[in-house]
């Protein structure tokens, strides 16, 4: 707990693709946030990139992506997709068969994930300290999770794009 006269850190939470392409380039923004005095978060679904987060100086969380695994994402939220009343659409959509192909995989199914995932991220910053939550959302234009619930509880959120570049993996691009 902090000193009564002593002012929080200013709390940014960060959400990007965990592909080398498009974490590298953001390290030296997280770095400089961080030299500027902010608690930086930079939320995961894997340990792929945590020694670099860290050596960023920013604290790694671990959060359930599902990034390529929506149709399961569908699955274990059914029930409360069928709740609100998306069952029948979210049936459909995880049962339509879509091959291998990424982008359309990705566009396909960033709105029915997108909102899945905002509940979990919802309750999960619901559940924290209030000063705990992100003052900033900084996230990856390709998710729709972070906007949401940075809209919903009315934290300032901005988005970015890295162009992958080098280290990208290529299937990406089919």
């Amino acid at each position: 707990m902090s000193a009564p006269n002593q002012k929080r850190r200013p709390v940014v939470a960060v959400f990007n693709l965990e592909i080398v392409g498009t974490v590298n380039p953001l390290l030296p923004v997280v770095s400089e946030l961080v030299a500027r005095g902010c608690d930086v978060r930079y939320y995961l679904s894997e340990q792929t990139f945590v020694q670099d987060v860290e050596a960023a100086g920013a604290t790694p969380v671990l959060f359930d992506d599902y990034f390529s695994r929506w149709q399961l994402l569908l699955w274990d939220e059914a029930p409360w997709l069928s709740a609100n009343g998306y069952g029948a659409a979210a049936s459909a959509a995880s049962a339509q068969p879509l091959g291998e192909r990424m982008p359309l995989k990705m566009l396909y199914y960033s709105i029915p994930a997108g909102v899945c995932l905002a509940k979990r991220l919802l309750q999960l910053w619901s559940d924290e300290e209030e000063s705990r939550r992100p003052d900033l959302v900084l996230y990856n234009v390709m998710m729709l999770h972070p906007l949401l619930v940075a809209s919903k509880l009315g934290i300032s959120c901005a988005s970015f794009s890295t162009y992958p570049g080098p280290g990208t993996p290529m299937h990406l691009a089919e």
